[in-house]
């Protein structure tokens, strides 16, 4: 009798089968933070390398121009009285000087469009958007049936919808966020107070406010200093003013800081509330951003936005300030040239110091 050959079928039982998966998932729970980890070490970087580009251009625009692109073609910076007329206010009503159609309202980044290899969007830019010693009102009295905002004219619709990836900020997910009002602004000093504020405007078709246009958007804006820049009364928030002003060509020897210690250009997320955007600038027409944000001078917790803080993030973040979406640093460019990153838990006096360009605090490193 032959016998029988029984071959072995031992399999996995389940609790060993429990076991192997536990032990998986506790690898890949240790592995991917440090995966997010090295991509947003990648994204930082490569935000770094924009800002350093944007960086050269202006320097170089103001080598060639000699002066730094004005903040916005907005209002000239004076001091603002606020003070409302029928119901309307300046801001509104097309019979007084801060109408703010009036104006072009176009940024700093659009001047710098031929220094960034961007010459062929620059080329379709209607010479009005970039005439400091003109206004669209004006414009607008040659060309009757032009309509009231600049931006509903075909040729600047055409080119503010052009996405320019040199503009955004790699961590952020600001060019596929849809929930967010497009358009710009600037930032005002409110002279009866002495507090800034910022007034902005959404972007709509002539003739259809209920229906925005698409448009590319920025993470970076120009420092106005830690105010809202240009004219002050106040001889301690005047001497913080910044490197950008509206109208106004700053040049390299405005900076009597030093460059190396002057802000220039940082990053910023437009406004956030309980994590959703509600508000984005436009490359086009981006406002500046002010070291001061929202707060009140030499405070970091405005009233009535509690747990606020001086720099914005993923969960709140204001329209005229600057913020990140990196963990825990916000990346700014120098006046020289240099990027820097800058922990959230800056003291006040180091951050308006470094906003400032004329203020002759002294600063650590940079």
């Amino acid at each position: 009798m032959i016998p029988r050959l029984h071959k072995n079928t031992h399999g996995f039982t389940l609790v060993e089968l429990l076991c192997v998966i536990a032990i998986i998932g506790i690898l890949l729970a240790m592995i991917l933070p440090a995966v997010q980890s090295v991509r947003e070490a990648a994204r930082s970087v490569s935000c770094k390398n924009k800002l350093r580009q944007l960086a050269m251009a202006t320097l170089q625009f103001e080598g060639s121009r000699y002066g730094l692109p004005p903040g916005t073609l907005g209002f000239d910076p004076t001091p603002w009285i606020y003070i409302p007329v029928n119901g309307q206010d300046f801001y509104t009503n097309e019979n007084f000087p801060f109408f703010l159609a009036k104006n072009q309202n176009t940024s700093w980044l659009a001047f710098l469009l031929p220094f960034l290899e961007q010459g062929a969007i620059d080329d379709r830019l209607l010479p009005i958007a970039l005439q400091n010693s003109s206004d669209y009102l004006s414009y607008r009295q040659q060309f009757p049936s032009a309509p009231v905002w600049i931006f509903q004219l075909t040729e600047i619709e055409n080119v503010m919808q052009e996405r320019i990836d040199l503009f955004l900020c790699p961590s952020d997910n600001l060019a596929d966020d849809a929930t967010a009002t497009l358009g710009g602004g600037q930032p005002i000093y409110h002279a009866p107070t002495g507090q800034d504020f910022f007034v902005s405007f959404p972007i709509a078709r002539s003739g259809q406010d209920d229906q925005p246009l698409l448009a590319g958007m920025t993470n970076y804006q120009g420092c106005s200093g830690a105010f809202a820049g240009g004219d002050n009364p106040l001889v301690e928030v005047a001497r913080y003013d910044g490197a950008f002003e509206s109208r106004r060509l700053r040049k390299i020897s405005d900076f009597t800081d030093g460059l190396s210690n002057s802000v220039m250009i940082g990053e910023s997320l437009g406004q956030i509330q309980d994590q959703e955007r509600v508000f984005a600038n436009t490359w086009l027409f981006a406002s500046m951003a002010r070291g001061r944000s929202d707060f009140k001078w030499k405070t970091s917790r405005p009233s009535g936005l509690i747990g606020l803080e001086m720099f914005g993030d993923a969960w709140v973040s204001s329209m005229v300030g600057f913020g990140s979406k990196h963990p825990t640093i916000v990346s700014l460019a120098r006046a020289d040239g240099g990027v820097n990153s800058i922990s959230r838990e800056l003291d006040i006096p180091t951050w308006y110091a470094l906003c400032g360009i004329t203020d002759g605090d002294v600063v650590g490193s940079f």
